[in-house]
């Protein structure tokens, strides 16, 4: 549902024959790699510009013209449609993806898609803010995140930093993909939060973060 991918017909093509055009499965095969490396221990999914693909997918795209996705689309759609109400900010409704992972999460899974604003500090870091979005509706960055009267840990770069108060992992993806060519500042980069409050960067090069 990417929509960096919308009106090329050649990525649509390479997925279909890939078999990486079918979203509801798409969303069973990362439940089932989250409860894995989840491994029984509580886990979090930080509210991203990722998961809102799905929604962006839903508000863009006629489920007539994806007969494949067709009920997998609608349904998703009844349920953003009967969550749709006025709060006192204005119009709100489910996210999708929260959704999603709610409903096909085995019963007493301890994995959950935090939502967008939902705080979550340990060690009084705030480890609930992904980085794309900084203060007051700004676009984020660890520059603008850096003095919000809260530590803080986010991603959304791939490129890992420190500036001040924030803390910034890379990715998890691979490094080379169709759209960075050119030199790259991305590095497979963790952030651990130590028994004494204390963060760290761990870079993995070639898939090891320490020598033997």
């Amino acid at each position: 549902v990417s929509p960096h991918h919308v009106g090329n017909p050649f990525i649509s093509i390479a997925k279909r024959d890939a078999g990486f055009d079918n979203i509801e499965r798409e969303m069973k095969d990362t439940i089932a790699w989250m409860l894995k490396k989840a491994g029984g221990r509580p886990s979090y999914i930080v509210a991203s510009n990722h998961d809102d693909m799905l929604s962006r997918w839903i508000l863009r795209e006629d489920w007539r013209q994806d007969p494949g996705n067709a009920a997998f689309y609608l349904e998703t759609a009844l349920h953003m449609a009967r969550s749709a109400k006025m709060a006192e900010g204005g119009a709100q409704y489910l996210d999708p993806f929260g959704y999603w992972i709610e409903r096909l999460k085995p019963k007493g899974a301890q994995v959950r898609a935090l939502r967008r604003n939902e705080s979550l500090t340990i060690a009084d870091i705030e480890c609930s803010l992904h980085g794309d979005r900084g203060p007051s509706g700004a676009r984020g960055s660890r520059v603008n995140l850096r003095r919000i009267g809260a530590r803080t840990i986010i991603g959304h770069s791939h490129s890992p930093g420190i500036e001040e108060g924030c803390y910034q992992t890379g990715t998890m993806s691979r490094l080379n993909l169709e759209y960075n060519d050119g030199p790259s500042g991305w590095m497979h980069t963790h952030c651990s939060i130590d028994a004494f409050g204390k963060r760290h960067l761990h870079t993995f090069i070639q898939g090891r973060f320490c020598i033997k």
